[in-house]
């Protein structure tokens, strides 16, 4: 299970230019190996993830903490935006929090 604390709906999707091509889900996830950026997957189009501020990474940090105290007798790991969480065959990206239990699933 894994909850995003942002959801990606398609009006957050900035403006993309003409040029650009689709990619298959095979293809992004090949680019995203070998890219030093993450890149959330919507629909063919690869999306920069964006860098967070100073106080987001403070609220983040915060309901880190937060949940891992709540979860902790519970079979539940969270983690922070570096989880990449697979939506669908169309959608993945980065939430700033994941809470996983159980056995992780890895892609």
């Amino acid at each position: 299970m894994a909850i995003a604390t942002t959801p990606v709906f398609p009006q957050q999707i900035p403006m993309v230019s003409p040029q650009s091509a689709f990619l298959s889900f095979a293809e992004y996830i090949e680019h995203e190996r070998a890219s030093d950026v993450k890149h959330h997957y919507y629909y063919g189009r690869q999306i920069e993830v964006a860098r967070a501020s100073y106080e987001h990474n403070v609220i983040s940090g915060n309901l880190i903490i937060a949940l891992g105290t709540a979860l902790a007798d519970a079979d539940c790991n969270v983690m922070p935006s570096d989880i990449k969480v697979f939506v669908s065959p169309s959608v993945t990206y980065y939430p700033d929090v994941v809470v996983s239990c159980g056995a992780p699933w890895l892609y």
